[in-house]
């Protein structure tokens, strides 16, 4: 009960409401780091809206509850690598748990 209550919310937050109807979750990625050409990158987006100019918004879902900087600095460099692989501006880190929804512009 308490996972589909904090689902209930997330999906409620006032910046991941306007995207809701839009959400497809669980896209499969396949790419090139950014980095480096011999470096691949391989994952699964939590989910992925299109936005009101046609640009791909990436979400990443986290549960944790109290996450240090590291973490954080993890989440976003995980977040920007998908950003870089499937061709979007920018993405957000929405944290479940808080209720806490950052930001993240793509590096081009």
């Amino acid at each position: 009960m308490e996972l589909a209550t904090t689902a209930r919310r997330t999906l409620q937050l006032p910046d991941i409401k306007p995207y809701r109807a839009r959400l497809v979750a669980e896209l499969p990625i396949y790419g090139i780091a950014p980095a480096s050409s011999d470096q691949l990158i391989v994952g699964r987006v939590d989910a992925v809206a299109d936005g009101e100019d046609g640009d791909k918004i990436v979400f990443d879902w986290k549960s944790d509850i109290a996450p240090n900087e590291s973490d954080r600095a993890a989440y976003r460099q995980q977040l920007g690598q998908y950003l870089h692989v499937i061709g979007a501006r920018h993405g957000a880190i929405v944290y479940m748990t808080s209720g806490r929804v950052e930001w993240v512009s793509a590096a081009h």
